[in-house]
């Protein structure tokens, strides 16, 4: 369980990474062609960027529950208020 959310967590970071670095060629790459290219993968990444985090986010905050046990539903831990 605790590899599965890394591997969603990380897996988020890399996808904002990668945004990141388009919208910054977008802005100051050389040449024009190489600004459009950039511009275009990011307008296709954003969605993604956005939904991907939100939608595997909850599960991998469901799963640190699971990974506390009968503790993980009480108030007293934060995995309990992460998934409310």
């Amino acid at each position: 369980m605790l590899l599965k959310q890394k591997s969603i967590v990380e897996g988020a970071l890399a996808l904002l990474v990668t945004c990141a670095r388009y919208a910054d060629l977008a802005r100051h790459a050389e040449s024009e062609t190489e600004r459009h290219r950039a511009q275009f993968l990011l307008d296709m990444l954003t969605p993604v960027a956005k939904s991907f985090p939100a939608e595997r986010g909850f599960e991998s905050n469901a799963l640190a529950v699971q990974v506390h046990g009968g503790y993980g539903y009480t108030s007293e831990y934060l995995p309990e208020t992460w998934l409310r």
